[in-house]
């Protein structure tokens, strides 16, 4: 199997995995219509991480991978770093809204897949010889990356809001799945989870182990949690009447949406909205996946 001819099966399988992917599928909904938390973003990188992983074990067969370094490169320059290009995207999609929805006005900051995450994943794909099991279901050294990526993100996010004067609300959310987790990460995780002022945050909050599924989630404070609580709940449309009375009056993508409804009515103005933000997270897919 030439190198392009790899490429090509894995970006195939992947993209057919990922689209099967109902957790999944559901959080790209959500993002799209503007009630997305960084909770959908981590089920997001979660379908990533796994489908590539899932994909790269199918691809890759009884094949021999003469060179393993240069297969440990492809993977992270090519799978890891890009499926984490997607996450970051809908991470900063998610961070904006929630910003605009408590009125902070506070950019978001970007933040790259850190040195140390890429050089540590390396560590870990070079230490397995047999290339079916570079990647498998307890490793899982791509979909935890991911993840760890996510969290320096909230962590940098955090910072800004902390530094604006604001008091950021911070959640860890347990799964609950004791199936990728022994005992001791059992209670490990049940006992990190839970939301917290600043001054409460627990000193191991962002720690996690290997297959964690823990997912995090930052409020610029304690009403934006929980207004977009409430709001998830009740939501079941862009167009929802309590969805659209509850935005503030600011240049938000709600505000707008209110805006041009009353110039078009609301059947064109949700047209209107859902034709851009198709056009603007479909072209990031078809990058990443095609």
């Amino acid at each position: 199997m030439t190198g392009k001819e790899f490429e090509k099966a894995f970006r195939e399988l992947q993209t057919k995995y990922f689209s099967e992917n109902k957790e999944a599928e559901t959080a790209f909904k959500r993002i799209r219509r503007g009630a997305g938390l960084q909770s959908d973003v981590y089920a997001i990188t979660k379908a990533l991480g796994e489908t590539a992983e899932r994909a790269l074990i199918e691809t890759l067969g009884d094949a021999e991978i003469i060179d393993i370094d240069v297969f440990v490169n492809y993977v992270i320059e090519n799978v890891l770093t890009s499926n984490y290009s997607v996450s970051a995207a809908f991470a900063d999609v998610v961070q904006k809204g929630m910003n605009e929805a408590a009125g902070t006005g506070l950019e978001v900051k970007a933040v790259a897949l850190k040195k140390s995450r890429i050089d540590t994943a390396k560590e870990q794909f070079k230490t397995v010889t047999n290339t079916a099991g570079i990647v498998t279901t307890t490793n899982g050294t791509i979909a935890t990356t991911l993840q760890r990526g996510l969290d320096d993100f909230i962590k940098a996010n955090g910072d800004v809001l902390e530094g604006a004067g604001l008091e950021p609300v911070y959640e860890r959310i347990w799964d609950g799945v004791t199936g990728t987790h022994d005992t001791k990460h059992t209670d490990y995780c049940n006992t990190l989870a839970g939301v917290y002022k600043k001054s409460q945050v627990p000193r191991r909050f962002y720690e996690r182990h290997e297959r964690c599924n823990c997912m995090f989630n930052i409020y610029p404070d304690g009403k934006t949690r929980e207004r977009l609580t409430v709001l998830r709940k009740g939501e079941k449309d862009v167009n929802n009447e309590l969805w659209i009375s509850q935005q503030p009056k600011s240049n938000s993508r709600k505000a707008v949406l209110r805006r041009r409804r009353e110039q078009y009515g609301a059947e064109e103005a949700r047209k209107m909205l859902n034709e851009e933000w198709k056009g603007g997270l479909n072209g990031l897919a078809e990058r990443h996946f095609t």
